[in-house]
């Protein structure tokens, strides 16, 4: 049974992490190959017919091996797209930066709405003023 396994890195530890798992699957790759070659020499070399069942069994391992190997790999693929992806797309602003900024908007709108109802107010103050002098 696969599972996976999580496990945090600081982001620019990521490609030394993902180097390491391809080394494991390259050393396990050359032992798979290097011991296939090893197991099934002596009986096709000697009695290829009488021991075909033997050959098959062991290349039916390293081919299922093979395959461990390249879900792997294809992990090691879905890791750096992650990092290639945290390294190249900007970054979120924080809730805390949205927070200031609409704090900042709102003051300005404060200030603004003050000033325009001084306007308003002085100009009120004017018409009175003029109808009273009319």
């Amino acid at each position: 049974m696969r599972v996976n396994i999580t496990y945090s890195a600081e982001l620019d530890a990521v490609p030394r992490e993902v180097y390491k798992l391809i080394e494991d699957v390259a050393e396990e790759l050359g032992g798979a190959c290097s011991q296939t070659l090893t197991s099934c020499e002596e009986p096709l070399r000697t009695a290829p017919i009488e021991q075909a069942q033997q050959v098959v069994d062991r290349v039916q391992a390293v081919r299922a091996r093979l395959a461990d190997l390249d879900l792997r790999l294809s992990d090691t693929l879905s890791i750096f797209a992650g990092y290639f992806k945290a390294k190249t797309e900007p970054e979120p602003e924080s809730v805390e930066s949205k927070i200031g900024e609409l704090k900042e908007a709102v003051a300005d709108a404060e200030a603004s709405l003050v000033a325009m109802e001084e306007e308003l107010t002085h100009g009120a103050e004017t018409l009175q003023e003029q109808s009273d002098d009319a």
